[in-house]
């Protein structure tokens, strides 16, 4: 997480300062919590400093208009979401994101969360190499979930039209409000 930490600082010390760029990865580095349970909970971790790194490089887009940093967000998020599917939560957080902090123009802010949004998803693609044979296949824990749901459940016949929506919303609240986003 040192190299994380390191890169953190570049990009934070491009929206900050150094001295509060320097403040933060150290922070960062130094959390008892990523240092104790690293070794149990690293994949969250990787999430989180992917996320992380990811937003920080878009708002470094937004703030220098230079589209490196656009592209660099959009491999960052290919890997958070690589790496658990939440990572997707950071499409709603890309498109507020410039408005919040620049006023920006909504037009340029959808279309720059549409090319990372794209390269993320062209690294995702990339990285699962099933995807390759069955583009569909990421589908497959849905299709698993649905059938635990019609399992669990009698007279499905009689169900609502959002008994699934429902369901799904149940069993994985957090992927099912960023999948509606």
């Amino acid at each position: 997480f040192g190299i994380i930490s390191v890169a953190l600082f570049f990009l934070i010390k491009r929206l900050v300062g150094w001295r509060k760029a320097a403040l933060v990865s150290l922070l960062v580095a130094t959390n008892p919590l990523v240092l104790l349970k690293s070794d149990t909970v690293w994949t969250d971790l990787m999430l989180a400093f992917l996320m992380l790194l990811s937003l920080t490089s878009y708002m470094v887009f937004v703030k220098e208009s230079k589209k490196k940093f656009l592209y660099l967000a959009g491999v960052l998020f290919g890997l958070a979401v690589s790496t658990k599917t939440i990572g997707i939560g950071l499409l709603p957080v890309f498109l507020l994101g410039p408005i919040l902090y620049k006023k920006g123009r909504l037009k340029d802010t959808l279309i720059s969360t549409l090319i990372a949004g794209a390269i993320g998803f062209g690294v995702f693609f990339l990285i699962y190499p099933y995807l390759w044979h069955n583009p569909f296949g990421y589908t497959d824990r849905y299709k698993e979930l649905a059938a635990e749901v019609s399992q669990k459940t009698e007279g499905l016949a009689n169900a609502s039209l959002l008994y699934y929506p429902r369901a799904f919303l149940n069993i994985d609240p957090v992927t099912s409000v960023f999948s509606f986003f």
